[in-house]
């Protein structure tokens, strides 16, 4: 294993996608953290889709036959512009016949300040987003889904 001293309000970055683990050690050698305990996500698709005035399934559906697993999303807002208006939702599969039913909803109006929008991991053994532009024109939007390993 691989040995690295940070500085105390130091940040340390990793440049590539690689499942980075982390073991923190205090002064003493007693173990503070360890991310081994922690679940691991994999970028599971990427994309980047024009919106429409239909909701519309984001990228797709993220599945798994028999294990649950945790799902969470990074969506950009970053094209909306001043008089834009778009509804965002998530589903989760319903285990007894496999329909998709909406867990959350959001709208976002407008520039956004803050463009990224992160949805909270849910257990699940299917997810997936939609998008609606309500107001506005249609802008491209990009998405990250992530599933725990």
């Amino acid at each position: 294993m691989a040995e690295l001293t940070v500085e105390k309000g130091k940040v340390v970055k990793c440049s590539s996608d690689a499942d980075l683990g982390l073991i923190v050690y205090n002064s003493a050698g007693g173990l503070v953290y360890d991310s081994s305990d922690c679940p691991s996500f994999t970028r599971n698709q990427i994309g980047t889709q024009a919106t429409t005035n239909v909701l519309t399934v984001l990228g797709a559906a993220i599945e798994h036959a028999t294990k649950p697993f945790n799902a969470t999303a990074l969506i950009s807002l970053h094209n909306m512009q001043a008089g834009d208006t778009f509804l965002v939702t998530c589903e989760l599969r319903d285990q007894n016949d496999a329909t998709y039913r909406e867990y959350d909803r959001k709208t976002y109006a407008g520039v956004q300040v803050s463009p990224m929008v992160h949805v909270l991991p849910v257990m699940c053994q299917g997810w997936r987003m939609k998008i609606q532009r309500t107001a506005g024109s249609d802008r491209d939007v990009t998405y990250q889904f992530f599933k725990e390993q």
